[in-house]
């Protein structure tokens, strides 16, 4: 990650989260930010690196435009706590959704709901549990966020 943010093409073999941080190319749509190979061979390798060279001194204008691409990509915490938080608001049931007035600063965005830990707190009171033991104490979570 920190490569790609200064230019730097990734080459890497597809596992975890190589996997999901860095887009292989696509000669065709000219989407990626980087080369990936799936195998751990030689072969592979040699020929994911014969196609990033390939890129470079055939085509320099697409091998810019990955390299921007790449230099683009978002791997904050912010953006990540956004996810977290969208994700979070979305298990909570439709019935539950918090009611609150255009005074309200903390439901503007989900991040801004995660920070205040009005989230979790609202999600902590307002989701049952579908399994029958529970897999945390709710009200040590509960009192360990703060309060608005």
């Amino acid at each position: 990650m920190i490569a790609m943010r200064y230019g730097t093409l990734p080459i890497v073999r597809e596992t975890g989260g190589l996997r999901d941080s860095v887009q292989p190319y696509n000669r065709f749509t000219g989407e990626g930010t980087g080369f990936s190979f799936a195998n751990f061979n030689a072969y592979e390798l040699a020929d994911t690196i014969r196609r990033a060279l390939a890129l470079y001194h055939d085509d320099h204008d697409a091998y810019c435009r990955v390299q921007r691409q790449a230099m683009s990509q978002d791997f904050s915490f912010t953006r990540s706590a956004e996810d977290y938080a969208h994700l979070y608001l979305l298990l909570l049931p439709e019935d539950t959704t918090p009611k609150h007035d255009a005074a309200d600063e903390a439901f503007r965005s989900p991040i801004g709901a995660l920070e205040t830990g009005a989230a979790v707190r609202l999600a902590l009171r307002t989701r049952r549990r579908s399994c029958s033991t529970p897999l945390w104490n709710s009200t040590a979570m509960r009192t360990a966020t703060p309060s608005p």
